[in-house]
C-alpha cells in the first residue's frame, strides 16, 4: 500500500528505511524491526523506485505500524530519507538499512538512553556478518572522542543512529545530494557543530557485508565524497594545511602506508592546531592520531623498510600516543629487523 498522509497518532519513534532493489535481504531487516521489544513506533519504508520484488515483499505485511511510501522513480538515498524525515511526526527517528538486522532490544535501549541523556543523536557499536566474517566495530563513545574521530572518518554507523526529529528540522539538518555514497558522513560534519552526539558502547545491530552493497560498487565515488567532507571539517575547525598535507591526511584516514617523517610532521601540526582551537581534549586527539600513526607506519614497513624509517618511527613522540604495550614494541622491532635482513639478503643474492 502507499500512504500519502501523516497519521494522527504520534508514536515515540519513527524507524526510517529507504530501499532500492533490496529483495534479497529486506525480509530479515523488516522483521528485525517488527519484532522489537519496544513497541511504540511506526516503521516508514520508502521504496525508492525498485524494479525487483521489493515492493511486493514489504506489502505482504499487515502490521499497522508499517507505512510504505513509494517514489515514482529512483530518487536516491538523500531524497528518500529527507522525505521520511518530513513525513515523520515522532519524537525520535531511528535509521535502519534494508540489508541489516537490528538486535531485538535496539529501540528500547536507544530510546531509554536518549530520554535519560542530554544529547541530540546517538549511534551504537555494531557487528559485521556475511562476507568477511564477524568483526565488532567499537566506534568512539564520548563527544570528545567523536570530535577527534570525525577529522578522519565517520564516527557514527548510519543504520544505528537515532536522533531528535525536532532538532534536525529546526537546524535544517537534511541529507545533502552533493555527497554521493557518503551522505551520512557529510551530515555528521554539520551535525557536529550544533548537536550533542554520543555512541552507546554496546552492539545493537548486525551489519551485513555483501557484494551488492553500494559501498562495494561505488568505492571511488565514496572516497571522493568522503575526502571533500574531511576537507570541510578541517577548514571549519580552523586547521591550516596545504594540498600535500591534505593528501597525507586522507591516506592516514584509510590507514594507508605513509612516509613516517611526513606523517609525524603533519600529525604534530594537527595536534597543535586542535589544541589551540580548543576543539577537543588534547589527550583524546593524541591517542587517536597515535593509533593511526602506528598502523600507517607498520603498513609502510610491510611495503618497504630501511634504517631511516625505523629510526624516524621511534624518534618521534607520536608513536607513544598510541599507548602500546612493551610487547608491541618488541614485536615491531623483531618484525622490522626480520624484514630488513630479508631485504639485505635479497640484495646480496
Amino acid at each position: 500500500m502507499s500512504i500519502l498522509m501523516k497519521k494522527e497518532i504520534k508514536p515515540s519513534i519513527t524507524v526510517l528505511m529507504s530501499v532500492y532493489n533490496g529483495e534479497l535481504y529486506i525480509k530479515e531487516a523488516v522483521e528485525s524491526i517488527l519484532n522489537q521489544t519496544f513497541r511504540d513506533f511506526e516503521f516508514v519504508i520508502i521504496d525508492d523506485g525498485s524494479s525487483d520484488n521489493t515492493f511486493n515483499i514489504i506489502s505482504q505485511y499487515s502490521d499497522k505500524r508499517l507505512v510504505i511510501l513509494s517514489n515514482p522513480k529512483n530518487m536516491g538515498l538523500s531524497y528518500s530519507l529527507n522525505r521520511g524525515i518530513e513525513f515523520s511526526n515522532a519524537k525520535y527517528i531511528a535509521r535502519m538499512d534494508a540489508d541489516d538486522i537490528a538486535n531485538a532490544d535496539r529501540l528500547k535501549i536507544q530510546y531509554e538512553y536518549m530520554e535519560s541523556h542530554n544529547i541530540d543523536i546517538c549511534g551504537s557499536w555494531f557487528e559485521t556478518f556475511g562476507d568477511g566474517g564477524s568483526i565488532v566495530y567499537k566506534l568512539p563513545v564520548t563527544e570528545d572522542e567523536i570530535r577527534s574521530y570525525i577529522l578522519f572518518d565517520s564516527p557514527l554507523a548510519h543504520p544505528t543512529v537515532m536522533f531528535k526529529r525536532e532538532h534536525f528540522i529546526k537546524n535544517r539538518l537534511y541529507y545533502n545530494n552533493n555527497a554521493p555514497k557518503a551522505e551520512d558522513y557529510e551530515l555528521w560534519s554539520r551535525v557536529l557543530f550544533c548537536s550533542k552526539i554520543e555512541n552507546i558502547p554496546q552492539v545493537l545491530l548486525k551489519y551485513r557485508r555483501h557484494s551488492n552493497q553500494e559501498g562495494q560498487q561505488y568505492n571511488g565515488i565514496q572516497i571522493e565524497s568522503a575526502n571533500r567532507v574531511r576537507e570541510y571539517i578541517l577548514k571549519r575547525v580552523g586547521i591550516k594545511f596545504d594540498r600535500d598535507e591534505f593528501e597525507l591526511h586522507c591516506k592516514l584516514s584509510y590507514f594507508e602506508s605513509v612516509d613516517c617523517k611526513r606523517a609525524s610532521d603533519w600529525l604534530t601540526k594537527l595536534v597543535d592546531d586542535v589544541v589551540r582551537q580548543q576543539y577537543c581534549k588534547e589527550e583524546i586527539i593524541k591517542k587517536d592520531i597515535g593509533k593511526r600513526f602506528w598502523i600507517a607506519c607498520n603498513n609502510k614497513f610491510q611495503d618497504s623498510i630501511d634504517i631511516a624509517s625505523i629510526y624516524t618511527f621511534f624518534d618521534t613522540p607520536i608513536h607513544k600516543y598510541a599507548q602500546k604495550s612493551l610487547f608491541s614494541y618488541i614485536k615491531i622491532i623483531i618484525k622490522s629487523s626480520f624484514l630488513l635482513i630479508k631485504k639485505i639478503l635479497r640484495g646480496i643474492v
